[in-house]
């Protein structure tokens, strides 16, 4: 296990392709995130890779490839329904400079800052679509790919929701048939979609390249949590029920899956053949957790001073 601790607040862990960890961070907490922040636990380093203006708000951090992605919003801060605008922004590999992927085409709700998903080159995202009075607000699937800078529009079919980025490859959860939601497949190269699941009862997906989860049903309290294989569903497989929830924010790894309850959290060993499920660290849950391979990093909170958190990756 590596650690080190940290003063202030901190949000959004993520775990990188080259094994160093970011974060969006703040001096306390309850403060503005306006700082990201890289630890590199092989150097025992721990070093800003940028700090915004005053008034925008950083989360999501997350890189590849040397790329920095994260989203930034900016508000008057006297309200979550309305004047808050958001960015995409990266700053590329080697460079000092950052630079705009898209932005918000005018102030909207907190609820409306997208939630980017990035595996170098592409980085993904939905949007909430203009509202049409009477009418529930739609979502469309978005993306940038880094290579040519290019923003795509790909799709605004069921409504699509949390987003994964694979390679080149976009998993989603969007209606289907029937007044379902079940988990897609966007293939970036062809431009065609695939349906994995078939439950018509699914939210909140994760995946990695060798398995997908996610909750059931689609809407209210979760109260289970399924696994398979990539594309199990075409070729027949029929997906496994590895656990009964009571709260969430999954995460997949190549070997495990890991959820939140009851403030720890729980690793699922062997989920596609007799999953056992052990009890594992207790997060800080503000800044959530990431997986790379079967290695977890995530913040946990000590106890003592109010302002000191421990990041910690761990292997499950």
């Amino acid at each position: 296990m590596h650690s080190v601790t940290v003063s202030g607040d901190v949000s959004s862990v993520s775990y990188s392709d080259d094994g160093t960890v970011v974060w969006a961070a703040a001096p306390h907490r309850g403060d503005p995130l306006r700082t990201i922040v890289q630890w590199d636990p092989s150097a025992g380093t721990v070093r800003t890779l940028l700090q915004t203006r005053p008034g925008t708000q950083v989360d999501l951090p997350q890189r590849s490839h040397g790329w920095l992605v994260w989203v930034e919003a900016t508000g008057d801060g006297s309200s979550d329904t309305s004047g808050i605008s958001w960015e995409v922004r990266a700053l590329p590999y080697g460079s000092t400079q950052t630079i705009s992927l898209a932005r918000s085409a005018k102030p909207g709700s907190v609820f409306d800052v997208p939630l980017p998903s990035f595996d170098f080159p592409w980085v993904a995202w939905t949007e909430t679509l203009p509202r049409v009075p009477g009418q529930l607000p739609g979502t469309r699937l978005m993306a940038v790919d880094l290579r040519t800078r290019t923003l795509r529009e790909l799709s605004r079919i069921g409504n699509p929701a949390t987003v994964i980025t694979r390679a080149a490859v976009i998993i989603y959860d969007a209606n289907s048939a029937g007044g379902g939601r079940d988990v897609f497949e966007y293939h970036l190269d062809t431009g065609s979609v695939e349906q994995l699941t078939r439950s018509g009862k699914v939210s909140y997906p994760a995946a990695s390249d060798h398995l997908v989860g996610w909750q059931e049903p689609a809407t209210g309290q979760p109260q289970s949590l399924w696994a398979c294989t990539p594309r199990c569903t075409m070729a027949g497989a029929a997906p496994v029920r590895i656990a009964d929830l009571t709260e969430g924010n999954l995460a997949v790894g190549d070997s495990v899956v890991v959820y939140g309850a009851n403030d720890h959290l729980y690793i699922v060993h062997d989920p596609l053949g007799t999953p056992q499920t052990v009890e594992g660290p207790k997060p800080y849950v503000e800044a959530r957790w990431s997986l790379r391979g079967d290695e977890v990093a995530l913040a946990e909170d000590p106890g003592g001073s109010s302002d000191r958190l421990e990041v910690v990756i761990d292997q499950l």
